[in-house]
């Protein structure tokens, strides 16, 4: 089976349409249609016929026929059967895609490959703002990607994708070197905390 690939657009008025219809679902909970201001409060439910009960259900559920949801919910199915980890409570990649984006290639001044759960010290140098640090290699839910915490971030929490950086290898990695990993040494674990 082929399925064409959603778009943002479909996505967003999908997101748009559902996000109207709860806001109405708790309006009707408390009031009755007639008395809702679809004009004021509603973009999309605003062009539906209101004064007939009947008609802005049957208006309702045409333009949602026309939305190609089936379409954004089935891409959405096959990305969570292919890459999203099952075992999991909330949404992650499967180990083995994971693995994928692992910073193979990346090695610090001294050559040493480095990966998730190692740190790095980054010695400070003229002409570039990270001051001397350690920094923990893993892996950044919101970008999809690994990067670093870094030691004098603000918000411990905070990881620094890799890609964020113009110059990876001239202005962070040749000025690294792997001092240990947190499962051999957690106490390293104590600055990001």
């Amino acid at each position: 089976m082929r399925v064409g690939k959603t778009s943002e657009q479909e996505i967003k008025t999908v997101f748009d349409f559902l996000n109207e219809l709860s806001w109405l679902s708790k309006e009707i909970r408390t009031k009755r249609l007639e008395d809702i201001n679809l004009q004021e409060d509603y973009e999309i439910l605003s062009k539906f016929e209101q004064n007939d009960h009947e008609n802005f259900i049957e208006e309702i559920c045409n333009h949602a026929d026309n939305l190609f949801y089936e379409r954004v919910l089935t891409n959405c199915q096959v990305l969570l059967d292919n890459a999203a980890d099952p075992n999991l409570s909330h949404l992650d990649w499967k180990s083995e895609l994971k693995q994928l984006f692992e910073p193979k290639g990346f090695k610090d001044k001294n050559g040493k490959q480095f990966g998730d759960g190692d740190v790095l010290q980054f010695t400070e140098y003229p002409k570039y703002l990270l001051k001397t640090g350690k920094m923990l290699v893993c892996w950044d839910d919101d970008y999809g990607c690994y990067g670093y915490k870094y030691e004098h971030s603000e918000n411990k929490e905070h990881i620094i994708p890799f890609v964020s950086h113009d110059e990876l290898k001239e202005d962070v990695l040749n000025h690294c070197e792997i001092i240990g990993d947190i499962e051999k040494n957690p106490e390293l674990l104590s600055v990001f905390q």
